[in-house]
Parts: structure tokens; sequence; C-alpha cells
């Protein structure tokens, strides 16, 4: 079976440019999409429904903080704790409660640069590329410039790593 974005079909999925499939502890998949440099709204999150064939967005909407802050989504993830992460274009890294639809957004404060967040946009067109968990239960977050973040959930710090020298901030 083919899926594709049907233009007028809010059922469909949001856009024919998959970048990722994630299949989480429920068995659901989700199906991250747009193409981060195309300069549109083209993209979004989306939840497959086996049963029906049909899928469910999550877009972002200007309007409202709790949805995506934008419609580019490379990285889906689902961690032991069973918390649901989804990395996109610009400051773009939530966590989403499934349940409900919403999101979390973790916004860069360089005041309290050791928490939650993805890290300081260089030049505002930064994508989070991955989010992992490693044995130890730490959450790393990936970006195409902006270094690699590693996130402790026990400590509630991050630490991030740039490429130009290796070292932490």
């Amino acid at each position: 079976i083919h899926y594709r974005n049907e233009q007028g079909n809010l059922r469909s999925l949001s856009s024919n440019n998959v970048r990722a499939i994630y299949e989480d502890h429920r068995g659901v998949l989700w199906i991250g999409t747009g193409l981060f440099w195309e300069n549109n709204n083209d993209g979004g999150l989306n939840r497959f429904d086996r049963n029906t064939g049909t899928f469910t967005r999550y877009l972002s909407d200007p309007k409202n903080p709790h949805s995506l802050i934008n419609n580019k989504v490379r990285a889906i993830f689902e961690d032991s704790r069973g918390t649901f992460w989804v990395g996109t274009s610009g400051d773009g890294l939530h966590t989403m409660d499934r349940s409900t639809g919403s999101f979390e957004r973790h916004f860069y404060n360089p005041a309290k640069s050791d928490e939650l967040s993805r890290y300081k946009l260089k030049d505002g067109y930064d994508h989070i590329t991955f989010i992992n968990e490693d044995s130890t239960g730490a959450i790393w977050i990936g970006t195409e410039g902006a270094g690699i973040s590693r996130y402790d959930p026990v400590t509630k710090k991050i630490i991030h790593y740039q490429a130009s020298n290796g070292f932490p901030d």
C-alpha cells in the first residue's frame, strides 16, 4: 500500500516528503514529514491508524504554543521512561503528551543554559536531526549545525558539545 498526501483529505499523510518513521512501545507508527531546505509550511507529524489506513496530523499553529513550532519533522523518539520526543527545524525540541496531542516546547535560555533545550540557533535555520537514548538513560540530541547535546533526565541538566572544539560550553 502506498500512502500519499491527498489534497483536501485531512486524514491523509500531511506531506509526501517523509523524513522519519518511528514505532512507539504501543505499536503506533509516527511519520515525520517536510524538507528542511524548502521555505514553506509543508510537513508535520502524523500518527498512522493501522485499522483505518488513515493519519492524524499534528501541525504547527502560530496561535497555539502547545503545537509544533515548525512542520519540518526529522526526529521522533520515545525514551525508556515513556517520554515522547519530537525534533523539528528551528527552535524545535518538543516533548509530546500523546493522550492530548499537546506539545511542550523546550527553548534555549542563555540565562539557564544547562536546562533542557535544543542548543541556541546560529542562523535560525538549524535542525534537530536525531534524538536517542544511551545505556545510562541519557538523551542525546543532534543538530545539523549546532553540535550535540546530552540531557540527563535524573539531574535535569544538559551539556552542549560543539564541533569546533569538542568540549562542553
